[in-house]
């Protein structure tokens, strides 16, 4: 991931103006940040709640939120269909295993109708 990230900031180095990046660090502060905006430097301490990658933190600020909501609704849709998918699967390819299937059948209508289908 390391490797990918460090990657991502030569790629950008390549394609954005010099005058117009800013390749900056939490570490260093505001000044460098607020030079480069041309705005004026805070007077409070850059906020850093999560100095320490807490799972807790991460729930505090997720938990009734519409980020979470849409989270779940998207996991479980797009689990609802891989289900789907998978259990058809499952059914064709045991159907076919056990000879309960006949391909040229299906070849077939799908010949025959392929007009029909838009394909």
């Amino acid at each position: 991931m390391e490797e990918s990230y460090l990657n991502h900031i030569e790629n950008v180095k390549q394609k954005v103006p010099a005058d117009r990046l800013l390749i900056w660090n939490v570490k260093d502060g505001w000044e460098p940040l607020c030079k480069f905006l041309e705005k004026p430097i805070p007077d409070m301490r850059i906020p850093h709640d999560n100095i320490t990658g807490d799972l807790r933190f991460t729930e505090k600020y997720l938990e009734n939120t519409v980020v979470l909501d849409e989270i779940n609704s998207y996991m479980k849709w797009h689990f609802a269909k891989m289900l789907t998918v998978g259990i058809v699967t499952g059914v064709a390819v045991y159907q076919y295993k056990t000879g309960r299937v006949n391909l040229g059948s299906i070849r077939a209508f799908f010949t025959n109708n392929i007009s029909k289908l838009g394909l």
